[in-house]
């Protein structure tokens, strides 16, 4: 049987990934787990068949759980709770036990939750623009933007400013592979397909034609009002 190796879950259980990653890890398998258990087992099966069903979508992961029954009525519970359409990212199972086994410093732990917020918005996207408040919105589990710092977890307050959300951006450039486009823009452009010449060519194609459009209404607003005062209401 083939394994698969990511694990795909709702950005809501990124909610205490700062302050106790463990436990958010061991949340983010329990419920991708369980998710992938809910498509493959029959509604007509018993109490062991069920076990047994659950213990092969374990299997697809390549995960034995320390106690089956929690990941279970854990994984359970997450999945009946979350909403279908709730925004959702992935993680590669490398990258999950590297973190779950390794202590990594505070700013290793914020610099793969921005790539894990990131990947929640641009999903299959080319390339997209995300402002700060959404990436640190998405960064603590929220599906949208928020409009003060205030409204954030204690734990991602100190990474709510210019500075520390340029090493943060530069970090997912140089470790994580993303491409990166910041010079005069609102937020930044992202990207996981394109190079960085490819993606500012876009970027400045995109800007030079909302400005062509925005001098337009401009100059046909400006020629309605000429009209208007020389021929009247």
């Amino acid at each position: 049987m083939s394994k698969l190796n990511y694990f795909n879950f709702p950005v809501c259980l990124l909610e205490d990934w700062m302050t106790n990653i463990k436990n958010c890890l061991n949340k983010i398998s329990y419920y991708s787990v369980y998710a992938y258990y809910a498509t493959i087992r029959d509604e007509d099966e018993d109490e062991d068949e069920d076990q047994l069903t659950f213990e092969r979508a374990a299997n697809k992961f390549n995960i034995e759980f320390r106690s089956k029954e929690e990941a279970w009525k854990t994984g359970k519970k997450l999945y009946e709770s979350i909403p279908s359409n709730a925004p959702y990212t992935g993680i590669r199972l490398g990258t999950y036990w590297e973190f779950y086994k390794n202590e990594k410093t505070e700013f290793e732990n914020v610099t793969l939750l921005a790539h894990l917020a990131i990947k929640s918005i641009l999903a299959d996207k080319a390339y997209c623009r995300i402002t700060n408040n959404f990436l640190l919105a998405r960064m603590a589990g929220y599906s949208r933007a928020v409009a003060d710092p205030c409204e954030l977890p204690n734990s991602l307050r100190p990474y709510a400013n210019h500075y520390q959300l340029r090493k943060i951006r530069q970090e997912l450039i140089d470790k994580w592979g993303l491409t990166i486009y910041a010079r005069y823009t609102r937020g930044f452009f992202v990207s996981k397909k394109m190079g960085l010449d490819e993606l500012a060519r876009l970027v400045l194609l995109k800007s030079r034609k909302v400005r062509m459009k925005r001098n337009t209404k401009k100059e046909n607003r400006a020629r309605e009002k000429a009209l208007a005062s020389i021929y009247g209401d």
